[in-house]
């Protein structure tokens, strides 16, 4: 039998087996030599119901710990104890076994294995050497960094949506849910103004132009005027397998989330990436706000109607007379300079262009890769 009271004072002593109050009211009444019926004339309460909590299908409520305290020589607050002893050691065996059953589901699962590697080296979450004697510890800090109580909910939140999608051999589910979850918790903490569709819009030629200054200075200024329109702007690390360039996603009536890969990133695509996204927020009445929109590359889906709606808004906001522009190919000595300064934007953009145009002609692309930059930046 375990000592109730000699179990409150030893600090961190958990039971491996949970007891119920019952059995200590069965050493109660066999102590005071009375019966389950003398009890229950002596309490009010029914015998069936006494019964039933001596064989522990039954809870000691309050209501019965205040009479269980008269009658016997303890206190209502030790019945009550007992009691809620009980149902935490209980819980917590339950839980320990579901948590088992949870290692046993995921640790040998070869996309955890990748996506834990992947943000443990990054230091977003605690690095362990992946062996089962850190089973545990791996997969509650999985649990704790998705903000989820099971692994199995990943699904039913943030991507429910993309996980029916996207089902591509090459892609990690798990390593794309990871990255979302990394624009979240960003966006939790940051205070931006109410979404304004028009203050966005009046804005789209400042954020054009900024694309002639470096990264570490049009990032840090994108941000800002992004806040102001209501958009909280999320400069992410790309993640092995995700396959992500950029995605929406809002938060509320009136704040939205535009993350973005700014890791190994040709500027050329960043901006292009960018433009596609705010093409989604700004066309949101007829692009959706329930929807999560995540851009791939090689988009499996390009041919839905919004994914070729954005492409064009981005490819008439960065550059809109590109067709009249081309011809600055045949008569300067560096068209590509000429075009960019003609249209205020970096040279990165107009060779990124170029290149996608001519993608099947190689001296192009060799011209073009000159002038397109990595950018390599993160805000998270």
């Amino acid at each position: 039998m375990v000592n109730i009271e000699k179990k409150e004072v030893i600090k961190g002593w958990e039971s491996p087996i949970s007891i119920h109050p019952g059995v200590f009211l069965k050493d109660e009444l066999e102590k005071n030599s009375m019966s389950q019926i003398e009890l229950a004339q002596r309490s009010g309460i029914s015998k069936k119901y006494i019964n039933d909590i001596v064989l522990g299908k039954h809870s000691i409520t309050p209501n019965i710990a205040f009479k269980l305290g008269r009658i016997f020589n303890k206190s209502d607050k030790y019945w009550i104890n007992l009691q809620n002893i009980y149902n935490e050691d209980k819980s917590r065996i339950d839980e320990d076994k579901r948590f088992v059953e949870e290692i046993k589901k995921y640790f040998g699962n070869i996309y955890i294995r990748e996506i834990y590697k992947e943000l443990s080296t990054m230091g977003i979450i605690e690095k362990h050497i992946y062996k089962y004697i850190n089973s545990k510890k791996i997969i509650l800090s999985l649990q704790k960094f998705f903000g989820v109580y099971s692994l199995d909910n990943i699904n039913q939140i943030q991507l429910n949506a993309v996980f029916r999608k996207y089902k591509r051999k090459k892609i990690n589910p798990y390593a794309l849910a990871a990255w979302i979850r990394l624009g979240q918790i960003k966006s939790s903490k940051v205070y931006i103004e109410k979404f304004n569709n028009s203050e966005l819009r009046n804005n789209l030629d400042k954020i054009k132009k900024l694309s002639i200054l470096e990264p570490e200075k049009y990032l840090l200024e994108l941000e800002n005027i992004l806040a102001g329109c209501g958009v909280v702007l999320v400069c992410a690390p790309y993640i092995k397998n995700s396959h992500v360039q950029g995605a929406t996603h809002w938060i509320s009536s009136d704040k939205v989330m535009l993350i973005i890969k700014t890791t190994k990133q040709g500027e050329d695509k960043f901006w292009f990436n960018l433009f596609h996204e705010i093409a989604h927020i700004l066309k949101c009445n007829t692009h959706g706000k329930t929807e999560m929109l995540i851009n791939l590359d090689n988009d499996e889906i390009k041919h839905e109607k919004i994914e070729l709606e954005a492409d064009k808004f981005a490819e008439e906001i960065l550059l809109p007379s590109f067709s009249e522009d081309f011809e600055y190919f045949k008569k300067t000595t560096d068209p590509i300079k000429c075009v960019a300064d003609k249209n205020e934007i970096s040279q990165a953009i107009v060779a990124g262009r170029l290149a996608y145009e001519l993608k099947s002609e190689r001296k192009v692309w060799a011209l073009a890769s000159r002038y397109i930059n990595q950018i390599n930046y993160i805000n998270i």
